[in-house]
């Protein structure tokens, strides 16, 4: 999880670095941006890919129940992760730098929002998880999530598919 941090904040940086460019290449071709990104649109990109990165350790597990068909999952997920990670720039056509509208007042603010709220999200599983099992079955457990769910949840697959429309909405809105 903390190479997802270092390249959502190595892309904010890159993205301010961008901008400077692009603005001075604007300033000279008389041109203007077609779109901007406002800060709870950068805020959300960046929870989104370390939130999505999360739920994919987390469901995890469930690759090794694949049996025969595990390398294609495998391979469909790496296919998904590599679009994913490039569809800002890929769809729209332009870096998504170029589209703050205050980059030295948005970044500062996007980048702390964004380790805040995974950071307050993982404290709050990582409480469920003690609260849920004891120490020996979390020593033991590689999702602790998906172990209390399916232990102590009548409606796990509800609860999952719950979680995973949620990852993908947010990926869909930003």
């Amino acid at each position: 999880m903390g190479f997802a941090y270092l390249r959502y904040i190595s892309m904010l940086y890159n993205a301010q670095h961008g901008f400077v460019m692009n603005k001075r290449k604007n300033q000279k071709n008389n041109t203007s941006l077609k779109r901007s990104l406002s800060l709870p649109q950068l805020v959300f990109y960046g929870v989104g890919t370390i939130l999505g990165l999360g739920i994919y350790e987390l469901l995890g597990k469930v690759g090794g129940e694949g049996g025969m068909l595990a390398p294609l999952a495998f391979l469909f997920a790496a296919i998904l992760a590599a679009f994913s990670e490039r569809w800002p720039e890929l769809v729209p056509g332009f870096n998504i730098a170029e589209e703050a509208k205050r980059p030295n007042r948005d970044k500062p603010r996007a980048i702390i929002i964004s380790l805040v709220i995974p950071a307050f999200l993982y404290l709050l599983v990582s409480t469920i998880a003690s609260l849920g099992l004891s120490p020996e079955a979390l020593d033991k457990s590689e999702a602790p999530l998906a172990d209390i769910l399916a232990e102590k949840g009548e409606n796990y697959p509800k609860i999952i598919s719950a979680i995973s429309l949620v990852a993908i909405i947010n990926g869909v809105l930003v």
